[in-house]
């Protein structure tokens, strides 16, 4: 074995470690957190059934709010450290992307965002392997990461002074498409998701997938969606990469490969 080989397993031991004690670490937390977790959300939900000021509901709602948002960020991490292994079966690419556009319609639309979306002819008829839930989480977490970053960029862009006022009037857009493509001799489908956000600071690009990172939008969301995202793919064996848009002046084009048969 060559010296980069000893490298890379070292490297690999090294990531499997921290996963491990990642994974124990969530589960020590989200067993000590879930019980006063549970009291709080059960009290808080029993006062607001019975309360009538209209202020004191919006404390109680914000309460439940808080403590289902600490819930998740403990479910997040676990699932990153430790995912569920993927079950695997024969999925018809163009069926599976016009059924997942259909479930996402809706949350386009509530969110004030244009979405295009596209399925290439020459998807027609492929097959992959993969897990279709989790290829499917994994395109949600990106949709959502992009919807979050052009609604913040919206606020953003309503407070500044400087902001020309076309820019305030620009439509949020989302652009899905899915294609196949040859890559390394070996055919591949692509499922892109491009946004025309504030794109993504490229200073410390390695950091994107980090649990909790937001470099580009501090304090947006829980942090862990791309995350979620990057380790889901690397257990079907996808790849995710991004760049600066190819479509829009700014934000993000991501894409999910994973091989076709």
């Amino acid at each position: 074995m060559g010296d980069t080989n000893w490298v890379e397993a070292i490297e690999a031991a090294d990531n499997k470690r921290l996963l491990g004690m990642m994974a124990e670490f969530a589960a020590g937390v989200g067993h000590e957190l879930n019980n006063p977790l549970a009291v709080i959300s059960g009290y808080a939900q029993a006062l607001l059934k019975n309360e009538t000021d209209a202020s004191k509901r919006r404390y109680l709602t914000s309460i439940l709010d808080q403590t289902k948002r600490a819930y998740e960020m403990i479910v997040a991490v676990r699932t990153f450290a430790r995912p569920p292994a993927p079950e695997f079966s024969a999925v018809d690419v163009d069926s599976f992307f016009n059924a997942w556009i259909s479930r996402e319609e809706k949350r386009f639309e509530e969110a004030g965002v244009a979405l295009s979306s596209q399925s290439v002819s020459s998807v027609s008829g492929v097959v992959c392997k993969t897990d279709k839930a989790m290829l499917s989480t994994i395109l949600d977490a990106i949709v959502q990461n992009a919807l979050e970053a052009i609604s913040f960029e919206k606020k953003l862009s309503m407070g500044r002074l400087n902001v020309d006022s076309e820019r305030k009037k620009t439509e949020g857009r989302v652009i899905l498409c899915v294609s196949t493509r040859v890559k390394n001799d070996n055919a591949c489908v692509q499922f892109v998701v491009e946004d025309n956000g504030p794109g993504l600071s490229v200073d410390f690009p390695e950091l994107v997938y980090s649990p909790f990172y937001s470099g580009r939008l501090a304090g947006r969301g829980l942090g862990m969606g791309l995350s979620k995202a990057w380790r889901l793919a690397e257990q079907i064996g996808a790849q995710i990469h991004f760049e600066q848009s190819v479509v829009f002046t700014t934000g993000c084009r991501w894409c999910v490969e994973l091989p076709a048969f």
